[in-house]
């Protein structure tokens, strides 16, 4: 509708395994990402990171219950309790008949309770890479609630695990990535990155004391009793508050890497780049388990409103596990490999934005495979431009977006 520039966003998604992903404009101009078969040589491509094991995590049928007589690992500081259920796109706690969270009677003791669910996968793996998707969304900030994928080898016990959690009086979440047991672990990365300050408060409440039987003009009844108590309240917020994104947890040999990235509603990356840490465990001491399960457990803490009798009601943290993928690393990965190496499968989404210079691979950044050559193109309004595309229309469906000019 213009002449202005403009920036457009493609979109690949292969049928096939492809070795590389690009589009050219009758200029000449470029954007290439991956390797290609030696022509020479004839080499063929190979996947030395094949995915194995995907969860979308749509039904609890996949998923074992685990209660305090099966539980064959250490649960931080909590108990098996409750219920789960699947919304059809994640797990999470159940709904007692009421329509209340069930995490099982409150403890009332500094201890989290919640229901665990746990799953093997298909082998006992030495190197992977371990990607879910998890959230904890604060309502009241004096709510406490956290969210743990545990790590599990081949006798089902801890080897590390991944936890967002929000555990104080305010809205900072905390996010964890551990390897090794419940005694014995190294915190690859801890905390809750940038806190924004709030408003601390503090409330009078009346809180229900029981109940005590009194007299009336001779006749007997039960009255509830209260009392009134000062709680603490504070706005404060960190990086991870409100936090739906990829966690990702990654051992190759005895290097391993922690990925996080936060995602919007519709799964698309809400920050410019993730934060990435790397840490060699120069000892090998938690390098020789290898990884064979996993198990998610959501829990909640009880704070004064759940001691009340009757539990004051309040609106507990929304937390869930929306998907796990687990890839089997062969012989270093395929940055490792001499030969074309597979970098994106059927099912994957590839996306090539001009807006931001950047290549997406199902929502994350991808950018190791990206030509140097390569440029990002630009269409003007009225002007037609033709574009190809690799792999070709018969091998993968393309789509373009843009936003139309109005100069």
């Amino acid at each position: 509708n213009g002449t202005a520039e403009c920036y457009p966003i493609f979109t690949c998604l292969p049928k096939k395994d492809v070795t590389k992903i690009a589009i050219t404009d009758q200029d000449g101009n470029y954007v290439y990402v991956g390797a290609d078969v030696d022509p020479d040589t004839g080499d063929s491509p190979i996947n030395k990171e094949p995915l194995v094991f995907h969860d979308p995590c749509s039904t609890l049928a996949t998923w074992t219950e685990i209660t305090k007589d099966n539980l064959t690992f250490q649960i931080e500081n909590g108990i098996p309790s409750g219920t789960m259920k699947s919304t059809g796109n994640a797990l999470k706690v159940g709904l007692d008949s009421n329509g209340v969270s069930d995490f099982g009677p409150a403890t009332n003791n500094k201890k989290w309770h919640g229901p665990v669910r746990q799953q093997w996968l298909p082998n006992a793996y030495d190197d992977w890479r371990l990607l879910i998707r998890m959230y904890n969304y604060q309502y009241y900030p004096r709510a406490h609630g956290k969210v743990e994928l545990y790590l599990l080898d081949e006798d089902g016990a801890r080897i590390g695990k991944i936890m967002l959690k929000d555990a104080s009086n305010s809205e900072e979440v905390a996010v964890q990535f551990q390897i090794g047991t419940s005694s014995s672990f190294k915190e690859i990365y801890a905390g809750v990155g940038k806190v924004k300050k709030g408003k601390k408060t503090t409330k009078t409440v009346k809180l229900g004391n029981g109940t005590k039987t009194v007299t009336s003009k001779g006749k007997k009844k039960t009255v509830q009793q209260w009392k009134t108590v000062k709680l603490d309240e504070d706005t404060s917020t960190s990086t991870y508050t409100n936090f739906y994104g990829y966690l990702r947890l990654q051992k190759i040999g005895n290097k391993y890497q922690v990925y996080i990235l936060k995602l919007d509603s519709n799964s698309n990356p809400l920050w410019d780049k993730p934060i990435i840490v790397n840490w060699t465990d120069t000892s090998n001491k938690y390098s020789k388990k290898k990884l064979a399960g996993v198990a998610f457990y959501t829990a909640k803490m009880d704070i004064s409103e759940d001691a009340a009798k009757p539990p004051k009601s309040y609106k507990n943290n929304n937390m869930g596990l929306a998907d796990v993928k687990v890839w089997n690393i062969i012989d270093g990965g395929n940055g490792a490999a001499t030969e074309p190496t597979i970098i994106a499968h059927n099912g994957d989404e590839i996306k090539i934005n001009s807006e931001d210079h950047t290549v997406y691979k199902n929502g994350a950044p991808f950018m190791q495979n990206f030509y140097i050559g390569s440029e990002f193109p630009l269409m003007k309004g009225g002007i037609l431009k033709t574009f190809a595309f690799e792999p070709n229309l018969d091998e993968a469906d393309w789509y373009v977006e843009y936003r139309p000019t109005k100069n």
